[in-house]
């Protein structure tokens, strides 16, 4: 019996059900290596309980079997909604099973978090609020690819939605009422009723679930139950399946759950011939095996026992019962907040990571041939990005103000794919609004941006937008790259007051095109001249701490950092004025000192960035073109920057960027700077490639020879890999708006695996991070002696000589070194 199929599946001939496999990662050599199932077990996790009865001198058997997904499995606060795939979080298939010798009955519902794109953040006590991760018109494929699976494999659906009618829950009930409004129009079998458990069912009031259950009975009867008489054909199928939610899918759901379940048990008696009046017996039984059920599902998403378990099995609470549920409740607010992280670190790593095998015996050839044939299993396509950010200064977006000349005028003929645009100071920064969230601001330049991109004739959806404080970001995609973008996350990290407030600090977001990683990353960092070593600082600290399940911003593709930077020109103020006013820029671009940090032996020598050819950004008189004439006289700076990194652990293609220029918006004193790219996006064909292995295993299992080298190899094999060869270098093609082109070639310097710094795939991150610094710092600097220490900051390249040009890019910060005395020192050359 294959229990990753319910009895009706498994009597239609369907194949193994992978969403219940929770080892198919692991035992990816053995598929790969078609090694036949006898060698191995999958496994199923769930609950399986069955016990025997005997009524009117025969033998029944009755029981509950609940398989739960592995496709998007986690804890409670860290995994809710939908993905990309259409699949739920803590999705349950429980199967109510009666059987009497070779005659069977069953009925299945299911159970899942509701398909949206939503997630609950930050420390949960009391109520939770509760947050969509994308906008509500970019969920609408996810959305319908859950249901279209959900029609396929079980027909019709009718989905029973608990929530209730206050607050949060409010808001996301709305939303999926919406949708599955949305899915009838486009004539889906998808219907819903709403009933607000905890309006209707207050204080144990069970007798209401009469009420839903009269709402449910005409689909309930018509859509039947499984049924089948010995070894003939089944008699009766199932036509439709309930599916169940609430805000967990725990509690409310394990009590409504079970009410149909015991309906469903009378007619399954009445297909065995059982008389009405054991009902009862095989009742209280039943009841007993759903109250094990609900608590095991529940143990899984959040370590306790259901709540209202008592209330469930015996229709009433006591004392006692409400006594154990708040030991719950504390025990949950203790889990959820401390430990799941760990949990929800293990699940990840079983389900997706492929278990590196050792002994396989053909995974050299494997990837020798998957190397060589590179080429006929993927594709490369190039796609456009712009990147936009702006620093407001708090202002609301003014109804009048035109951004065309900032995100679309030079893109009319080839609109990008994706804009991502960032905004800084989007609310005036004060106590008040780093306690207080306030949204008003980025919901009225959210609807300016929609009506400027509009204008290009491309449709747009708003993928996610995300604000921490000031700092906010908008992802838009065309409609026609839409479904190709997946795995969509937003972190947020705080830099300021030593990470404890948002005033400044980072917004990024992470996501695939295709097969290809890419970070968009909107950041506002401390200000001041001086200031270079804790702007450094906050680099670093975003970099550790932002992580998109464990990978950091470094560890992408391809990713944009761009805001307000705050990086400043080390030169007098008024030498820089009469430099801009003879439009000469670059003694001060030579000056500049996040160029320097970017130089060959800077500290952020892995970024890039496009040549300069506008004046500095920052700090202009409100509604005017003059730089800053109060008081303090801020000296103009390029503090809105756009950079961008390509990963050198996959580089499919070029990065060619067309335009990096500011416009003349006037309401702020800092100026929008926008930019376009052209890069590689890659995707791999997973099924040709699956092929190609099965052709090359059936054409070498006769040829000894290959064994035979095989037997010989090291102990180094590796499991095929997923992405090409690395390249030897790669090219960063910059195209400035005067027409002028430039080309920087970087070559990916040799990883040594016997220093002990690298492995065969570096840890993500802030690691992968120091050593790109360390080796482009070693491969630039001659005769160099310095050595490579893993531990150094980000910002540390082991080289403590300097030269006067740029003395405080190189000297090691952790040492206590004077920047201010050396900023000054360059100062006094003029």
């Amino acid at each position: 019996m294959d229990l990753s199929l319910s009895r009706q599946r498994y009597h239609q001939h369907s194949l193994s059900d992978d969403q219940y496999f929770w080892n198919r990662n692991l035992l990816t050599d053995f598929y790969e290596a078609y090694v036949p199932k006898t060698f191995y077990v999958e496994v199923i996790r769930g609950f399986v309980q069955f016990q025997t009865l005997w009524a009117s001198g025969e033998r029944y058997v009755v029981g509950l079997i609940s398989r739960t997904s592995c496709r998007r499995a986690g804890t409670r606060f860290l995994t809710r909604g939908i993905n990309d795939e259409g699949f739920v979080a803590n999705f349950v298939e429980t199967e109510q099973i009666l059987e009497n010798n070779d005659n069977i009955t069953s009925f299945c519902q299911i159970r899942g978090s509701v398909p949206l794109f939503w997630e609950q953040k930050g420390l949960n006590l009391g109520r939770h609020k509760i947050q969509f991760s994308r906008s509500l018109e970019a969920m609408l494929p996810a959305f319908k690819k859950h249901f279209s699976h959900l029609n396929s494999v079980y027909g019709p659906v009718m989905c029973v939605n608990l929530l209730g009618g206050k607050d949060a829950e409010k808001m996301l009930s709305v939303a999926y009422e919406e949708y599955i409004g949305k899915l009838a129009e486009l004539g889906m079998s998808v219907g819903l009723v709403s009933f607000d458990f905890h309006a209707e069912c207050g204080s144990g009031k069970l007798d209401t679930l009469y009420s839903l259950l009269t709402l449910l009975c005409d689909t309930i009867v018509n859509g039947n139950f499984f049924v089948k008489h010995g070894s003939c054909a089944p008699s009766l199928l199932q036509k439709n399946i309930l599916r169940t939610n609430c805000l967990d899918c725990l509690d409310r759901t394990n009590i409504v759950q079970q009410s149909i379940g015991g309906f469903m048990l009378e007619l399954q008696l009445d297909a065995l011939g059982l008389p009405s009046k054991y009902y009862e017996r095989f009742s209280k039984v039943f009841r007993l095996i759903w109250h094990n059920n609900g608590n095991m599902i529940s143990n899984y998403y959040t370590g306790t026992d259901a709540l209202n378990s008592e209330l469930a099995l015996t229709g009433r609470r006591t004392a006692r019962s409400i006594v154990n549920d708040g030991i719950k409740s504390v025990t949950r607010i203790y889990k959820n907040n401390v430990k799941d992280a760990k949990v929800q670190e293990l699940i990840d790593l079983i389900l997706t990571t492929p278990h590196p095998s050792y002994s396989a015996p053909n995974s050299e050839l494997v990837s020798k041939i998957l190397n060589e044939r590179f080429r006929e299993y993927s594709r490369t396509e190039e796609i456009r990005l712009c990147i936009a950010t702006y620093n407001v200064n708090g202002l609301a977006c003014p109804a009048s103000i035109s951004l065309g000349p900032w995100l679309t005028d030079y893109v009319v003929d080839d609109p990008p794919d994706i804009y991502a645009i960032g905004f800084q100071e989007i609310v005036n920064i004060d106590v008040g609004s780093i306690l207080k969230e306030d949204f008003s601001n980025s919901t009225l330049w959210e609807c300016k941006l929609k009506l400027t991109l509009d204008t290009l004739g491309t449709s747009y959806k708003l993928l996610t937008r995300q604000q921490l404080v000031g700092v906010c970001l908008y992802l838009f995609v065309a409609d026609s790259l839409l479904c190709d973008v997946h795995d969509v996350m937003v972190e947020t990290t705080k830099v300021g007051l030593h990470g404890f407030a948002g005033n400044k600090g980072c917004v990024a977001v992470s996501f695939q095109v295709k097969d290809t990683a890419i970070c968009c990353a909107s950041a506002h960092l401390t200000a001041g001249q001086l200031n270079v070593y804790d702007r450094l600082r906050d680099l670093q600290d975003i970099n550790r701490l932002t992580l998109f399940k464990g990978k950091g911003i470094l560890s992408h593709n391809y990713v944009f950092w761009f805001g307000d930077l705050n990086f400043r020109i080390d030169l007098p103020a008024d030498f820089i004025r009469k430099k801009i006013k003879e439009n000469c820029l670059q003694p001060l671009l030579k000056k500049d000192q996040l160029l320097m940090l970017c130089s060959p032996r800077g500290a952020l020598s892995y970024f890039h960035e496009g040549s300069i050819h506008f004046n500095p950004t920052y700090k202009f008189n409100l509604n005017s073109d003059v730089y800053d004439t109060s008081e303090k006289a801020r000296a103009p700076a390029w503090t809105d920057r756009i950079l961008f990194f390509v990963n050198k652990q996959a580089v499919y293609g070029n990065v060619t960027q067309y335009y990096y220029n500011s416009c003349n918006l006037r309401i702020s004193d800092h100026r929008p700077v926008s930019a376009v790219f052209d890069i590689t996006v890659l995707e791999i064909d997973n099924d040709l490639r699956q092929e190609i292995i099965k052709n090359f295993s059936s054409s070498s299992s006769d040829d000894s020879s290959r064994f035979s080298s095989i037997s010989s190899a090291s102990s180094q094999n590796l499991i095929a890999p997923r992405r090409p060869p690395l390249p030897k270098s790669y090219q960063v093609h910059l195209k400035s708006r005067t027409g002028a082109e430039e080309t920087l070639s970087r070559s990916i310097p040799e990883l040594s695996l016997q220093s002990g710094l690298i492995s065969r795939d570096p840890s993500p991150g802030i690691e992968n991070a120091k050593v790109i610094d360390q080796l482009l710092s070693l491969e630039n600097e001659e005769n160099s002696s310095a050595s490579i220490n893993p531990t150094n900051d980000l910002f540390t390249n082991c080289n403590t000589r300097h030269r006067d040009e740029n003395f405080f890019l190189h000297s090691n910060f952790n040492n206590g070194r004077d920047t201010k005395s050396s900023l000054n020192r360059e100062n006094s050359n003029y």
